[in-house]
């Protein structure tokens, strides 16, 4: 198999599954193309189902308030607005990460245009701690010197191996803060969610019952599209650790992987983000 001609054809189907397609290629020549296509498309899901993801934590706030009272204290949505940004930044340098080891394995030029300096105070609105940032924004750094110098496919192997830790951390931040901080948002609504509607029901209660039975059934759509939205939290933290585990099997074998021990290595994780991706897309359809 011509290891360019099989990039070719599936060039256009991921962002973020292109890197490790490509180094696939590079590290052990032909691979099983199903597999690689898999995880192509698993990883596009993931990149599209994100924004949905961030953009929920502002909504989740606004729908918490609406369920409280108003002589009782509301929530400050207004800071999403800052959060937002700074997560999507945030995800784009690890997309183009992945997006620059195809560019490298298909010995193409890196490129990438973003303003680094306003990067860390980005990071820093959406929540990550110094050591997140920072390896947020040295990630960043490392593509634009990639882009400058013109580097190539020679480089795979070293970029793998120096960016790991890079890659763990800020995949970890991601992962904390969809899995745990949004999750925790959705807790507060469900709980803020039930308050309201038991009110409702002792209100209404055997003087109308019609009344009460459109209330059970209100709470219980709420509900429901709210446990997919935490579901999907969580998917999306397992999608990150397994990016994670398949970028450090990549980088601590990157000099003697075979196609088929590559593949078989791999299988887990994409299994695992093949699932999750499905819960994303579930809730954010």
């Amino acid at each position: 198999m011509n290891g360019r001609a099989a990039w070719k054809r599936i060039h256009k189907r991921s962002s973020l599954g292109l890197g490790l397609f490509v180094l696939t290629l590079a590290l052990a020549g032909c691979v099983d193309l199903a597999e690689v296509v898999k995880f192509a498309g698993i990883s596009q899901t993931a990149n599209q189902s994100f924004p949905g993801l961030v953009a929920d934590m502002k909504d989740s706030c606004l729908r918490f308030n609406s369920y409280v009272p108003k002589n009782e204290m509301h929530q400050d949505c207004s800071k999403y607005d800052k959060t937002a940004p700074g997560l999507l930044a945030a995800q784009a340098v690890l997309i183009d990460y992945m997006e620059a080891l195809g560019k490298l394995g298909s010995n193409e030029s890196v490129t990438f245009g973003k303003n680094l300096g306003a990067l860390p105070g980005k990071f820093a609105e959406a929540g990550l701690d110094a050591a997140q940032a920072k390896a947020a924004t040295s990630l960043a750094a490392k593509l634009a010197n990639l882009a400058i110098k013109g580097y190539r496919k020679h480089e795979i192997r070293k970029l793998v191996r120096a960016e790991n830790g890079d890659i763990k951390t800020l995949t970890a931040a991601l992962a904390k803060l969809i899995g745990n901080d949004y999750d925790q948002l959705l807790k507060n609504e469900s709980e803020a969610m039930r308050d309201h509607f038991e009110t409702l029901l002792h209100e209404y209660g055997a003087k109308e019952p019609l009344a009460a039975e459109l209330v059970k059934r209100a709470w219980a759509a709420d509900q429901k599209d709210l446990d997919a939205r935490r579901k999907a939290a969580g998917a999306y933290a397992r999608i990150m650790s397994s990016i994670a585990d398949g970028h450090n099997k990549l980088a601590e074998h990157s000099a003697s992987f075979s196609a088929k021990e590559l593949i078989q290595d791999l299988g887990p994780e994409i299994e695992d983000i093949a699932n999750a991706a499905n819960d994303v897309r579930k809730a954010f359809q």
